[in-house]
């Protein structure tokens, strides 16, 4: 009956870019480039060609954060149509969110990478190079995905 009134002010700030120098560590992946990039400190220390989310199971845009590694997993769940898939013995796992990963793909010749994303939602890379990420990475790296 009597209604509610706010009185909180109002306060712009000024457009900031954001450079890689904003962090310690940082993974940047693009879905339309199918590339994904490592920076420490704002320098660039690798750049690799990756397979990411099919049309039906896109990898997650934003920014997220490295909250799980496994040296080697048996990855299953469900894709289109829901169907059923096991991938056993996959290595160089980085979970980001939910179940998208930084990982290695065996399965695929090198031409894949850099050509098709086929994946349930990660980030896959030819198992040298997911290693090197496996290793450098730490819990809480940032990793930033856009399209």
């Amino acid at each position: 009956g009597k209604g509610l009134q706010f009185n909180t002010p109002l306060v712009t700030q000024p457009f900031q870019a954001v450079t890689p120098a904003a962090f310690g560590k940082l993974l940047v992946g693009s879905t339309t480039k199918k590339k994904l990039w490592a920076f420490q400190n704002g320098q660039q220390v690798g750049s690799w060609l990756t397979s990411d989310g099919a049309a039906d199971t896109p990898t997650p845009l934003g920014e997220y954060h490295v909250y799980a590694k496994f040296a080697v997993q048996d990855m299953w769940g469900y894709g289109p149509g829901h169907r059923y898939y096991f991938q056993p013995h996959v290595r160089w796992i980085s979970y980001f969110y939910q179940g998208s990963a930084v990982h290695g793909v065996y399965w695929h010749p090198l031409s894949w990478f850099g050509a098709i994303n086929s994946s349930h939602g990660c980030i896959g890379l030819p198992e040298p190079d997911a290693e090197w990420i496996y290793n450098w990475d730490n819990i809480g790296t940032t990793v930033i995905v856009h399209a």
